[in-house]
């Protein structure tokens, strides 16, 4: 064995692990000194600051994700505070819009209604105008023809009658009487009779004053009857003049 041991060695085995654990001692003694010197050292310290540096640089970072990301959320939250009270407002104005729009519309269809009434109310007073126009023709036409009527009937009593007449102020027809007295041939009488629109006869101013003259005029308005009249009416001078006759 000792023989073995010497040739593959060319030492005794015990010096043999003797120089193999003092080389591993010295090795262990190198590492436990670059580890205390690269770990617990200075170098650890170093170590654990750099850390705390970039731990310190990341919570930073991350808080000020956080601040922006806060900031972020409180100016959504603005905004969205800002456009509910701008959508509040929209919503409130198309209410405002709609409720207007609504008067609006009554208005109009009451305007509509009014404009319609008046123009019916326009055309009929159109009508209405046309129609007493033409009526107002047919009248002063009548009224026209009554005094030509007049001016004949006239004529065919002026010489029996001894009368004449004249128009005056009034559109009216004063009739005078000559000859009435017999004693006085200068003494006139006279009296005024005016054509209505409705072609009736209003009768005044006799002169001399005489009584009855109301029936006269009734009864002239119900026959027509001018001639009639005219002649009463002379006959009433006449007996006025003359009492005692």
């Amino acid at each position: 064995m000792d023989a073995i041991n010497q040739d593959l060695t060319g030492q005794s085995l015990q010096d043999f692990l003797q120089s193999e654990l003092t080389t591993l001692c010295s090795n262990l003694d190198e590492t436990y000194s670059v580890l205390l010197q690269k770990w617990i050292g200075t170098e650890l310290k170093g170590h654990l600051e750099r850390l705390d540096q970039e731990q310190e640089k990341k919570v930073k970072h991350y808080q000020d994700e956080i601040g922006s990301h806060e900031n972020n959320i409180k100016k959504i939250q603005g905004l969205a505070k800002n456009n509910k009270k701008a959508l509040e407002d929209q919503v409130q104005r198309l209410t405002d819009l709609r409720q207007e729009l609504k008067i609006l519309t009554t208005q109009t269809q009451s305007a509509l209604q009014q404009g319609e009434q008046l123009h019916s109310e326009i055309s009929n007073t159109q009508q209405n105008i046309h129609h007493r126009n033409e009526a107002l023709k047919g009248t002063s036409q009548d009224t026209e023809k009554t005094h030509k009527e007049l001016e004949q009937a006239l004529g065919f009593y002026r010489d029996r009658l001894d009368m004449h007449f004249q128009k005056i102020s009034g559109g009216r027809l004063q009739y005078c009487f000559s000859s009435v007295d017999k004693e006085n041939p200068d003494v006139t009488c006279c009296f005024c009779l005016k054509i209505n629109g409705d072609r009736t006869y209003t009768v005044s101013d006799f002169s001399p004053e005489l009584d009855g003259v109301q029936e006269l005029e009734e009864k002239l308005n119900s026959t027509n009857d001018l001639r009639s009249f005219i002649v009463a009416v002379r006959k009433k001078f006449v007996k006025a003049l003359n009492p005692s006759k």
